[in-house]
């Protein structure tokens, strides 16, 4: 992967000059100047398959990290001398970033249209491999036809989704990103907005993670369908994974107001004023968000819908909570253990090289069902 500078959209290396540098915001402060100040949105820099198309999907990520810093480049999956390096990029996507990493061709034109084909079979409830999934919060005939659609760990129900979600590089790149030594799939999504579609709540991943220790995600939003803004596309709130935690939001599905959570979240981080940035992109791109990252979508008023397929990772150390309880995914911890089983969240990537051995395989039979 290649982490590069956005600025102005192009492969342009430049170092972090030394008076570039700004000491770390304090989240607690009145009015940060990452937060508080309205600024021209981020450009997500496009990455491109090569010309002999030789360039797997997640090969090569660049960062959107705002108008201060310009990131070296690097490619840590064939120069792992330049860990150093990234881990000072790491530090300063952290830091001062707008939280967006976007990789343009994740997926190619044939994985979009096996990826959109799966949609109507599972949310009709035909699972490829005859499990239901963890969440299923809409069902033909039972549901609203305006309310958007999701399915939870569709891996574990079609082995297209699996053949995305399960991949080794977006389970680097989370790692990396995050600073963890490796990453495992904590839960993934499937959503579907039709036009009309009523909104998911803005909200924060790292909100719902209080079941594991570490409590901590790192999102990977990859869409199948170009975004636009009138189209409901996913929006971020800019420099808020530098806020505090806040707790799980009060309606995730169709709330009145969107943003009904947000603004309480920002007056207790002394944000006054907050940058809620579009992601605007063609199908097939990946976008990256911290865990603790506001986002959510408003009403679909285009005349398409919008398709995505999401991947949230967790730390490969991350462990069951001794004492908290997810009422879902706490079915998943053994008696008197707090080992996390990899039959359920297995290790994408680890940098020691680890990876759950069966995972392959599992993607193989996916692709092979796609193709």
């Amino acid at each position: 992967m290649d982490l590069s500078s956005c600025r102005h959209g192009r492969d342009t290396a430049s170092p972090v000059p030394h008076q570039r540098r700004h000491p770390r915001p304090d989240p607690t402060s009145a009015a940060p100047r990452f937060d508080g100040i309205p600024r021209r949105p981020c450009r997500l820099a496009s990455v491109r398959r090569r010309q002999d198309g030789s360039a797997r999907a997640c090969d090569r990520l660049r960062l959107g990290v705002g108008r201060h810093y310009h990131p070296p480049r690097l490619d840590f999956l064939a120069r792992k001398d330049r860990l150093s390096s990234l881990a000072r990029h790491c530090r300063y996507f952290l830091r001062c970033c707008c939280t967006l990493g976007a990789v343009e061709g994740a997926l190619n034109p044939d994985e979009i249209r096996a990826a959109q084909a799966r949609f109507e079979p599972m949310f009709s409830g035909t699972f490829e491999t005859g499990l239901y999934p963890d969440e299923w919060n809409w069902r033909l005939g039972r549901d609203r036809e305006d309310l958007t659609r999701q399915i939870c760990n569709g891996w574990k129900s079609d082995l297209t989704i699996a053949s995305i979600v399960l991949r080794a590089d977006i389970g680097e790149a989370c790692a990396r990103l995050r600073g963890w030594p490796g990453a495992r799939i904590g839960q993934d999504n499937v959503i579907w907005k039709p036009p009309g579609g009523k909104p998911l709540g803005f909200h924060q991943d790292d909100s719902y993670n209080g079941w594991i220790i570490p409590g901590e995600m790192m999102t990977c939003w990859i869409t199948l369908d170009d975004t636009k803004a009138v189209q409901d596309t996913i929006e971020h709130v800019k420099g808020s994974h530098l806020w505090p935690i806040s707790p799980p939001i009060k309606q995730f599905h169709a709330p009145d107001d969107a943003l009904a959570d947000l603004r309480p979240a920002a007056k207790a981080a002394g944000i006054s004023v907050y940058q809620i940035v579009p992601i605007e992109v063609p199908a097939g791109t990946a976008v990256f968000h911290h865990g603790r990252t506001w986002h959510g979508s408003r009403d679909n008023k285009g005349a398409n819908p919008r398709r995505s397929v999401i991947a949230h990772c967790i730390s490969s150390t991350a462990k069951f909570h001794p004492h908290q309880i997810s009422y879902i995914y706490s079915r998943y911890k053994k008696a008197q253990s707090t080992e996390m089983d990899e039959s359920y969240f297995p290790v994408l990537w680890q940098q020691d090289g680890y990876r759950t051995a069966w995972l392959d395989g599992y993607m193989r039979s996916g692709r092979a069902a796609a193709a």
